[in-house]
């Protein structure tokens, strides 16, 4: 992800973590040649930021980061990742439908690790308890490229920043 981010100039912003996934996200798009790697972390974890950030913002709380990290983005991707990233997915989901804001979001469903995810979000809408018919559709894909260029094409700025929400790591 972080290769094809570089290679598409897109600046990105994310958690701002050097471990685990979002680790590997920075090192491998500055190591394609990316060139704007925004983190957004909570003061409480600090210590684990990324060295190869170009800008840091750091906030007080999660709740902080989330809408700063919404704030500053065009367009979502969600990894596989833990409780964290499925927090994030669903507040950015649900934003959405609410009509907070109308940015592409992503999800990249390596190996259908999304699935029992994409199942739930039916059965919530087939039982009733998504009132809006315009309920948030995630564009899911387990190409990373495929899903960039889709994503990429309905951000309606000219500018292209991305969040990558946090991973379990």
């Amino acid at each position: 992800m972080g290769l094809q981010l570089a290679q598409r100039d897109v600046a990105v912003i994310y958690g701002g973590c050097r471990t685990g996934l979002m680790g590997v996200l920075a090192e491998s798009y500055v190591a394609g040649g990316g060139t704007s790697i925004t983190g957004v972390i909570p003061r409480g974890l600090i210590q684990f930021s990324s060295p190869l950030l170009t800008e840091v913002h750091v906030t007080d709380t999660i709740h902080q980061r989330k809408r700063m990290m919404l704030d500053l983005s065009d367009g979502f991707v969600t990894l596989p990742g833990g409780l964290g990233t499925l927090d994030e997915l669903l507040e950015v989901l649900d934003l959405g439908r609410i009509g907070a804001h109308e940015k592409p979001i992503g999800i990249l469903n390596v190996d259908n690790y999304f699935d029992p995810f994409m199942t739930l979000l039916q059965h919530v809408r087939d039982t009733g308890f998504v009132f809006h018919l315009t309920f948030s559709r995630p564009i899911v894909d387990d190409i990373c490229e495929r899903l960039l260029d889709t994503l990429i094409d309905r951000i309606p700025s000219t500018t292209s920043e991305i969040i990558i929400p946090k991973t379990a790591g």
